[in-house]
């Protein structure tokens, strides 16, 4: 069941059949590389799986499968989560399997999820963290004129180093000027 689409991607439920492509994913050393996660457990991508499943059931956020719209093949995962009912705000989360970097992919996903975010959630602020070394995901964020907020300076500390990270956000009122 697709929820949202347009000309290249579609957004669906995330679905058991998701799992492998959610395995080699999550456990590509590319991706994790600013992922901010580690699967390390055996368990861990049933725990992931779950964790989907629970967010939704709950209602405190949405991750979505980013499907190619022409094939049908599983691109990577967006989605939000950690949504606060009292002051209106939630995490945007994403990722891709490397095969697809660099093609536009998350851009037309985003610019697809966004918009329906904010009109099917009561969701005033959509932030995001974004390692300062992601380049790829900081430029993304700019250019769909997300507000860059700041940096947490060596706020993370990871395989031996410490790692600063952007804050952005987009507000509801800010929707229509912005992801283009």
């Amino acid at each position: 069941m697709v929820l949202i689409e347009n000309d290249s991607i579609q957004l669906r439920p995330i679905a058991a059949t998701d799992r492998p492509y959610i395995q080699a994913g999550l456990s590509d050393a590319a991706v994790l590389r600013y992922y901010g996660m580690r699967f390390d457990a055996p368990d861990a991508f049933e725990v992931q799986m779950d964790w989907y499943r629970s967010i939704q059931k709950t209602g405190s956020g949405l991750w979505l499968a980013v499907v190619d719209a022409s094939n049908g093949a599983f691109l990577g995962a967006l989605g939000f989560s950690d949504l606060c009912e009292t002051d209106h705000h939630a995490q945007l989360g994403y990722w891709l399997l490397p095969a697809h970097w660099g093609r536009g992919a998350m851009r037309a996903a985003l610019q697809a999820f966004v918009p329906y975010v904010f009109a099917h959630y009561r969701i005033n602020r959509l932030w995001a963290e974004v390692e300062t070394e992601n380049i790829a995901s900081l430029e993304l964020l700019r250019s769909l004129r997300f507000t860059e907020e700041g940096i947490h300076r060596e706020c993370e500390h990871r395989d031996g180093r410490y790692i600063s990270v952007a804050h952005f956000s987009l507000l509801r009122r800010e929707l229509g000027n912005a992801l283009l």
